[in-house]
């Protein structure tokens, strides 16, 4: 009587709609008078339980409908079929017991009716846990009838009208909505790994819902629901696969809900993807067990459990491939999500760098070598190093930090057989250094170069440091670098076999006191043509013999 009494609203319906958009018509600019003719019926019961759609209650809608047409529900330009897709699957999320959609000509109307529908509950990458399997099992039955508009013998587009019987009304949506948001967040699935997310939400379902035995003796269809699970803690098996369905997919894995039978009755359940591959898990069968039997289980892992036809094909297995194997257990929380303390920046020292770091997890201080490993890249020279922790034990997944490593002013490096101050950091070609000795004090011959690259950064050679080579008794030949402003005081002090010098370019500006005090008395002092005049000058008195000789 029920099922007689909605198809006879639906037909008024239909009658109201057609009139309704008779007055839409109007406002639209045809050359010709618009005609509409109703022209298919469309009916969809959920196929897991068909029979509870005799017990959904039919609601007095015509008013409903009436104030939906009147606020401008679907009006305007006819939609595509993926544009009247969505309008539905807005509708649908929004638990609009009817729904309105304007969609352009395609093919059989009755056809077009089912696509749209199918469309519109179907899942992909960007399907929300409120959409997709969300709609199709929280929707006990669907009847829709459209209506062809033509314009001269033109068919210009349909008007659909869906009317459906949910499981659940939007304020009880709204209410799992809010819970299964302080749930996740209860259990921190934003810092775990895909398996510590499924993990933590199956266990949650198997502690937390109990089996609706007594539901099963009566017509209530919130046996079914996610919003009985969660709010009420009982439920049904498709009660229990719609809240992990909805649980997964908001905390971001892939899920799909399976219908079929098991233990000889109808039976609903999940797949879930990890890596390249879904696993089966039935929350029903475990719930209220320590050891679980149907967790990520491979289908030869998963015994009386079998498909409805729609979900064995093999279009339906190349798109969510099951893995041969069932899943081991793995890491729980990811270690991306961490917090990473104690990196700084560290001064060049020729050697491996390394970090003494802090990394905290939800609030817990992790261990080295038992939940993380750590190792380097590019820790030796000037520039910016890189460290790299890797999970381990119940952590999975890599975090990177950086940090830079760089000269500090005033610190002597060794490069060569020489060793270098750094006088100034800059960058752009700034920076700069002064030759402060040898690393030996017994070289016989010493080359000033115009540059020296310490741990990587180049840098002009400005100066020669006070007493860099004094008392080198070995010393006899010294080529000065053509960058060289300064030559530090005593810097070749008692040099006495010192009988060569060559002092290269017209920087030098600066000679300190007794800088070539005690050189060979017959030594040579060359310099360039052109500063041969201010160099004379410069070099004047500053502790060499009067036989030592500067030449051009």
């Amino acid at each position: 009587m029920e099922k007689r009494f909605g198809v006879w609203l639906l037909g008024i319906l239909i009658l109201t709609c057609v009139f309704s958009l008779e007055v839409r018509a109007a406002a639209i600019d045809y050359d010709g008078q618009e005609q509409t003719e109703a022209v298919a019926q469309y009916t969809w019961v959920n196929p897991l339980y068909p029979e509870a759609a005799e017990t959904v209650g039919q609601t007095d809608i015509e008013e409903e409908f009436l104030q939906e047409d009147r606020a401008g529900s679907g009006s305007g330009a006819f939609l595509s079929v993926d544009g009247a897709a969505k309008s539905l699957r807005d509708q649908m999320v929004n638990r609009k017991t009817v729904a309105l959609v304007y969609v352009q000509p395609s093919g059989d109307p009755q056809q077009l009716m089912r696509t749209i529908v199918d469309k519109a509950m179907s899942v992909d990458k960007n399907t929300t846990g409120r959409q997709g399997d969300y709609i199709r099992w929280h929707l006990g039955s669907l009847n829709a009838g459209s209506t062809r508009h033509s314009v001269n013998g033109r068919v210009i587009g349909y008007s659909i009208v869906y009317v459906m019987n949910f499981y659940t009304d939007k304020r009880q949506e709204d209410q799992v909505t809010a819970k299964v948001k302080t749930v996740l967040s209860s259990l921190g699935v934003s810092k775990k790994t895909s398996y510590g997310k499924v993990k933590a939400i199956y266990d949650y379902i198997c502690k937390n819902v109990k089996y609706d035995y007594a539901g099963l003796s009566n017509d209530s269809y919130g046996k079914f629901t996610a919003y009985n699970a969660l709010i009420y803690g009982r439920a049904v098996c498709q009660g229990y696969a719609n809240l992990f369905y909805r649980m997964a997919m908001d905390a971001g894995v892939p899920t799909r809900l399976i219908p079929g039978s098991s233990r000889g009755v109808s039976h609903a359940w999940n797949i879930a993807k990890l890596g390249n591959y879904y696993y089966n898990l039935d929350s029903t069968w475990d719930a209220g067990s320590k050891n679980y039997t149907y967790f990520l289980k491979s289908d030869g892992s998963f015994p009386d459990h079998t498909r409805k036809a729609d979900f064995a094909t093999a279009a339906f297995k190349r798109a969510y491939p099951v893995s041969p194997k069932s899943y081991k257990a793995t890491s729980v929380y990811s270690l991306s999500k961490a917090k990473v303390s104690g990196i700084k920046a560290k001064t060049y020292t020729g050697k491996k760098l390394t970090q003494n770091p802090t990394l905290k997890l939800g609030g817990v201080t992790l261990k080295k070598d038992r939940d993380y490993t750590i190792s380097y890249k590019n820790n030796v020279k000037v520039g910016k190093a890189s460290v790299v922790f890797k999970g381990k034990g119940n952590y999975s997944g890599t975090l990177k930090k950086t940090f830079k490593i760089t000269l500090k002013k005033g610190a002597v490096y060794t490069v060569g057989a020489y060793k270098y101050r750094v006088t100034n950091i800059g960058t752009n070609g700034k920076g700069a250094a002064s030759l402060a000795g040898s690393v030996k004090k017994t070289i016989s011959s010493a080359h000033v170069y115009n540059e020296v690259k310490i741990g990587g950064k180049t840098l002009k050679v400005t100066a020669i440091s006070a007493n860099a080579f004094k008392n080198n008794k070995n010393l006899a030949k010294v080529s000065v670098g053509a960058n060289v402003k300064t030559i530090g005081a005593q810097a070749f002090y008692g040099t006495s076999k010192l009988k060569s010098i060559v002092i290269r370019g017209s920087k030098l500006n600066k000679v300190g006191a007794k800088t070539f005090y005690g050189i060979y008395k017959k030594a040579t002092i060359k310099v360039g043509s052109g500063v041969y005049h201010k160099y004379k000058t410069l070099l004047k008195n500053k502790g060499q013999s009067k036989s030592v000789v500067i030449r051009r």
